[in-house]
């Protein structure tokens, strides 16, 4: 689908240093135990002390990223404020539900069950940004950000006037959510580092990963935009959903292989997942594109594809690729314009994005 959607400013919290940071993720931070967890910034300049102490993190997280992101835009009035999530807030999730073991389902805290509703984070963006119009969340998870990119390219689509819309994808990773996806073997059983994720020994499951990106949406360019030009989405991973997804999007912005400069691929260490990108790639009509993970920065999960989205649009800006993702020999194309995302939760969903430097 071609959504041409113009970026005005985006944010990520996330296992690396991407958050009001200079350094451009000069070194690369390692995991711990098979999980990547995010970084918590000061939130002091975006919420209050008194709310601060009743909220999680990840709603916390999702408030810092969100409010930044509007902050860089100059506090512009918003259209609307539209989420997207795979799990929502797990720690509220978790101590609402262990309450009602512990108290035997009496004289339960609500605000446990109140803060993890997966539309607490745009419900709290609403209240700070005093905003009153269209709000929106949306859970499915590999493709939950992608539905707020769809969403907003609707609810901007033919509009006579600039719309802005801040849209964020947000997900957190809990001790306990790790140990029950570790059952069906979503992690690696033995510890690998993010460092040699890529280059370990093959075996199945990868790192966990989290993380928050929120972006400023607009139907009308600036100067030196970043567009997000086309998206494609699919239920499950082949080779052949993949190479399909891919030319769809290569086709709704009118280019061909010849014009991709990069591509942004999710491969996690998981050896079946991995063999399928490696046979897509076999298969590509050009040998032109750069092919460079991502992965390893914030692990896998539902919405990863939005750091990948945020990835995509700072090396768009800054023409630069950091030192800590790897090179397939060690070359950087002269000029990036055209950057694919080619992304896939747990073989469930698979989406590809476009991004374009005008």
């Amino acid at each position: 689908m071609k959504l041409n959607l113009f970026i005005h400013a985006a944010n990520c919290i996330s296992p690396q240093r991407t958050f009001l940071s200079n350094g451009w993720m000069k070194n690369l931070l390692l995991s711990e135990n098979n999980q990547l967890l995010f970084i918590e910034p000061d939130y002091q300049p975006y919420i209050n002390s008194g709310s601060i102490r009743r909220m999680s993190r990840l709603i916390k997280t999702g408030l810092a990223a969100g409010m930044q992101t509007w902050f860089d835009a100059d506090n512009v009035p918003l259209d609307g404020i539209i989420t997207g999530t795979g799990r929502g807030s797990m720690t509220d999730t978790e101590a609402f539900l262990n309450d009602m073991l512990r108290l035997d389902e009496t004289a339960l805290n609500p605000t446990f069950f109140i803060q993890s509703t997966y539309n607490s984070v745009s419900g709290w963006l609403a209240l700070f940004t005093k905003s009153n119009t269209y709000n929106q969340t949306f859970v499915h998870r590999g493709h939950s950000f992608e539905w707020c990119l769809l969403d907003a390219f609707l609810f901007a689509e033919k509009k006579d006037r600039p719309l802005h819309i801040l849209i964020g994808s947000f997900d957190e990773m809990t001790p306990d959510y790790f140990f029950v996806k570790n059952k069906i073997d979503y992690w690696r059983k033995e510890e690998v580092s993010n460092t040699q994720l890529l280059n370990a020994p093959k075996s199945q499951g990868t790192i966990a990963g989290e993380g928050a990106s929120f972006f400023i949406l607009s139907n009308r360019e600036k100067t030196e935009s970043i567009v997000v030009k086309s998206m494609a989405l699919r239920n499950g991973f082949h080779e052949e959903a993949v190479q399909s997804m891919m030319e769809e999007v290569l086709g709704d912005a009118g280019l061909d292989w010849q014009d991709i400069d990069l591509i942004i691929s999710g491969e996690n260490g998981d050896q079946d997942l991995d063999a399928i990108y490696s046979g897509v790639w076999k298969n590509l009509k050009t040998k032109r594109p750069v092919i460079i993970p991502f992965k390893h920065l914030c692990g896998e999960f539902d919405t990863a594809s939005g750091f990948a989205t945020w990835l995509g649009r700072e090396i768009l800006n800054t023409q630069q690729i950091p030192d800590t993702i790897p090179l397939p020999g060690g070359i950087a194309p002269k000029e990036i314009k055209h950057v694919l995302i080619v992304n896939q939760y747990f073989q469930l969903q698979s989406s590809s994005i476009l991004l374009t430097k005008l």
